[in-house]
């Protein structure tokens, strides 16, 4: 029996209180899972991520109001709220000079994002606010913080969209980090074009391969499993016939892209047509080990037999040591297969889930490893 090592300086520090929910499956039934969707997205349906920068009052004396970027934003919005400026020779408003002492306000940049399936006027995003001065932002309040989004070719910064207004009362998620806070539900969406991401164009889809799947073979598959399903109902309502079409409608273009042609008895919904594309099963990929992480409900799905690479991670207060022989005395042993030498991804979960590692974290540490190129096999992500 073979073994990796599992390094945490202090036991103690690495239990947390939720258990994770691992679910071992075989190669076969893990693989047989997967569709179109699984390995592709719409183009179209990306996320946004919209950026503002805004003031933040009500702070504990941790602001940096000193700055002269802070106080004039600060007089700027007072001018906007009807209070008089200090210009020329008879004005009454405050100066910089005035408000060159305020410690209980700080700038700061607001981001949101705005899903992949877009959004509508009126809903309501988690936002993230960060100091750009401040020492803490605990108590703060961010005063109304105009979004914007990406900025289009040969846009002038004056001549930007505004798609959805921030405030709200800060909550710092991590005490030790008193610089970065989130408003729950604090931004606010205007109706927008960027907002509605339309995912077709010209009567056709366009597929992307995630980067992970991306390659010829798996691009003529996807092209191969479209043309030749057999579900297509007809556009008229969900409840036609099944007909079969007379030309294929999916071509690969290149790697990364799969187009889609919509054939007219869905043109006038293209909806149901592209939820069937993305439920195509790709049964001629070549069979490889696969994970399916469902990030929601924190289930992790594993092929028996996927194997690693030696690598070590480090998250959190943990260090994670895969395969490189350290010091077994001063690690939790992690068995893996006795008839490979490769470490196995279901034995560093397994052991991961005996220390009570939360799932957030454990498929934090899968995303990592993903990243490295240290899995060997398919990682599927599910929301």
């Amino acid at each position: 029996m073979t073994a990796r090592n599992l390094r945490h300086p202090r036991r103690s520090t690495c239990l947390f209180a939720l258990s994770a929910l691992l679910l071992s499956l075989t190669c076969s039934t893990a693989t047989g899972a997967l569709r179109v969707g699984d390995i592709c997205r719409v183009k179209g349906q990306e996320r946004n991520t919209l950026t503002g920068m805004g003031l933040v009052v009500g702070l504990k004396g941790t602001g940096d109001g000193t700055l002269a970027p802070t106080t004039r934003s600060l007089i700027q919005v007072m001018k906007n709220m009807g209070v008089p400026s200090a210009t020329g020779e008879t004005a009454t408003g405050p100066s910089t000079n005035d408000l060159k002492d305020a410690k209980n306000v700080a700038l700061v940049v607001v981001t949101a994002e705005v899903p992949a399936h877009g959004g509508r006027q009126g809903d309501e995003l988690d936002c993230t606010v960060s100091a750009i001065s401040a020492k803490s932002l605990e108590g703060g309040i961010l005063l109304l913080t105009p979004m914007l989004g990406p900025r289009r070719a040969g846009e002038k910064p004056e001549e930007a969209a505004v798609y959805a207004f921030a405030q709200g009362p800060l909550h710092l998620e991590n005490a030790a980090n008193s610089t970065k806070a989130k408003i729950s539900a604090g931004c606010r969406l205007e109706e927008s074009p960027l907002l509605k991401n339309p995912f077709f164009k010209d009567n056709k889809i366009t597929l992307v391969l995630h980067k992970n799947h991306a390659g010829f073979a798996a691009a003529e598959e996807t092209a191969y499993a479209i043309n030749n399903a057999t579900d297509f109902r007809s556009g008229s309502g969900r409840g036609g016939n099944v007909t079969r079409r007379d030309a294929s409608i999916a071509k690969a273009i290149d790697p990364l892209t799969v187009e889609v042609q919509i054939p007219e008895d869905f043109r006038e919904d293209p909806v149901l047509f592209t939820s069937i594309v993305l439920e195509q099963r790709l049964a001629l990929l070549p069979d490889d080990p696969v994970v399916v992480v469902n990030e929601s409900t924190g289930v992790i799905a594993i092929s028996a037999d996927l194997q690693i690479a030696p690598t070590a991670v480090t998250h959190k207060n943990m260090v994670i040591d895969v395969g490189n022989g350290m010091g077994a005395s001063q690690f939790t042993e992690l068995d893996t297969n006795e008839y490979t030498s490769a470490p196995q991804l279901k034995a560093l979960v397994q052991a991961l889930n005996a220390l009570r590692v939360s799932s957030t974290d454990m498929i934090q540490i899968i995303r990592e490893l993903d990243e490295r190129g240290a899995i060997y096999g398919r990682v599927v992500y599910r929301r």
